[in-house]
């Protein structure tokens, strides 16, 4: 967060160019680009918000005592039962 408002900083107060100081503070121009662009549309530093669902934890006693009782069954069947996808299970 710090190394983030250092490089605004160097830019906007500076009257530096985003190339220039991509390129000073080894960052990508593009990701340089994004960060301005946020900071003036919101006046902060933080970062963007993740979009999406949260990552759900899966209780893995629950897991291995559902494995053990049906042992025949596809991580999908596991996953619909947690109400979580598949890749969850893995």
């Amino acid at each position: 967060m710090k190394f983030l408002r250092n490089s605004l900083d160097f830019i906007i107060e500076e009257k530096n160019s985003m190339r220039h100081a991509s390129k000073i503070f080894d960052i990508q121009y593009n990701t340089m680009k994004e960060w301005v662009k946020r900071f003036k549309e919101t006046g902060e530093f933080s970062p963007k918000p993740i979009l999406g669902k949260q990552p759900t934890k899966i209780n893995l006693a629950t897991l291995k005592k559902q494995v053990s009782e049906h042992p025949d069954w596809f991580q999908h069947e596991h996953a619909q039962t947690f109400d979580v996808t598949q890749s969850a299970i893995t």
